[in-house]
């Protein structure tokens, strides 16, 4: 057993270094902005900080998915506000945590109490940049304003060595700081001098030089808008005890779904997605379908009237979800509307593609509080199921990571199939009860 966590504590280092290796190779808009060791068992207590652009997103879950396929890693995607995504490696029980975000919160002028904001995307264009000196006094400046916004504590072991880190960065480069770098920027150094000096230092002051440089390198902060009464999400709230299970044909859904029933039958009850639109009047559909399209199977008569399946199996989805709600079980649910949002997924005489009006079925599609989506390379789910090729396996999970990165679902977990159900419950039944 001592064996086994050790591998995994392996499996999810390698993990995240390949992730982060294969997104440097592509120059994704991926930044890390505080420097933390990347080694065991230091990465499995805290998290990673990376600034990202928000255009990226699906691009950065795709290389971390990948990554995780190929270490038999699991893969939460939590979606937490309008600012930050969450990434969590996980595998028997531990995880690694990769904080992503989309726009920096800081202090202004004012305080605390002025919260601020700057874009990821102007972050990201700044420190993309061959000159090293500007990006890490950037990365050092965007430190400072998180040290005042978030009150943390200087005296921290963590925090002495990333203000060590950031002082000894600058101070590595006193030759060209003195020579052909602006105030602005030697104050930067003078701050990280003050405080690693002075154990009750002016962290405020540190914080409006910070905001003066970064102003000067033209980023402008923009107040974070907070309304004392929020809108209220009524579709994230009506579902929230339906828990859909999505992948394509061979990914393990069936078999996953029914052992994971079994095992907590007094929390958990099954209910087949197609129950949910199949009735009368459906099949009354499928027979006119039928006589038109004489040599399709019943998967692909579904395809072909996918409008009504979305508009029917949403309401019936919210009506299950209340009845649930009420009896505080949570319903399991095999495949869910946004796989009936896509088209030519078994058609061999047409490529897969999106339904027409894919904008408008997709946002009357209920977002679920959380999904679970299974995952496994190419050759093993045909040998499962050989009905769908690379190109239509491709296609759906990057429809599937469309919809997380867009925050569709406020929690996907990508389950990955290549695990046995043994190595996997554990994993699975954490995320599906909390």
């Amino acid at each position: 057993m001592t064996e086994y966590l050790s591998e995994s504590r392996a499996a999810l280092l390698a993990c995240l270094l390949d992730s982060l290796k294969s997104l440097e190779k592509t120059k994704a808009n991926i930044f890390e902005l505080r420097p933390r060791t990347k080694s065991m068992p230091e990465a499995l207590s805290g998290d990673y900080d990376y600034v990202i652009d928000p255009c990226d997103t699906t691009k950065i879950i795709k290389h971390f998915l990948s990554a995780c396929t190929n270490h038999k890693v699991h893969l939460e995607f939590i979606s937490t506000d309008a600012n930050k995504r969450i990434i969590k490696l996980i595998q028997n029980g531990n995880h690694i945590t990769v904080e992503l975000w989309l726009n920096i919160e800081l202090a202004g002028p004012a305080g605390p109490k002025d919260p601020r904001q700057i874009s990821g995307a102007e972050i990201c264009r700044l420190l993309n940049t061959q000159d090293n000196n500007k990006a890490e006094t950037i990365k050092a400046a965007l430190y400072l304003t998180h040290l005042y916004y978030k009150g943390k504590n200087l005296e921290a072991p963590l925090q002495q060595h990333r203000l060590a880190y950031f002082q000894d960065i600058l101070s590595s480069k006193k030759e060209r700081y003195n020579k052909d770098c602006s105030g602005p920027q030697k104050k930067i150094k003078d701050m990280y001098d003050m405080i690693m000096q002075c154990s009750e230092a002016d962290i405020a002051e540190a914080n409006r030089e910070a905001l003066s440089f970064l102003k000067k390198q033209g980023l402008s902060s923009t107040r974070i808008k907070r309304p004392m009464l929020r809108t209220l999400n009524l579709d994230r709230h009506l579902i929230s005890h339906v828990v859909p299970f999505m992948g394509p044909d061979g990914s393990g859904k069936t078999y996953v779904v029914n052992k994971l029933v079994h095992d907590e039958p007094h929390y958990l009850s099954h209910l087949p997605y197609k129950k949910m639109f199949r009735n009368k009047d459906y099949t009354f559909l499928i027979r006119v379908l039928k006589k038109i399209y004489k040599r399709d199977s019943q998967n692909q008569l579904d395809e072909r009237a996918s409008g009504y399946v979305v508009i029917k199996s949403s309401v019936v989805c919210v009506l299950w979800s209340l009845l649930h709600k009420r009896h505080r079980k949570l319903l399991i649910v095999d495949r869910y509307a946004w796989d009936f949002v896509l088209k030519g997924i078994r058609l061999k005489d047409r490529a897969a593609r999106r339904i027409w009006m894919h904008g408008i079925f997709i946002r009357m599609i209920p977002r679920p509080r959380k999904c679970i989506i299974m995952v496994a390379q190419n050759e093993t789910i045909q040998s499962r199921k050989n009905e769908l090729s690379n190109e239509q396996i491709a296609f759906v999970y990057d429809q599937y990571i469309n919809n997380v990165a867009n925050a569709r679902c406020r929690r996907a977990f990508f389950c990955c199939s290549e695990n046995e159900y043994e190595h996997l419950q554990f994993d699975l039944k954490s995320f599906v009860m909390k």
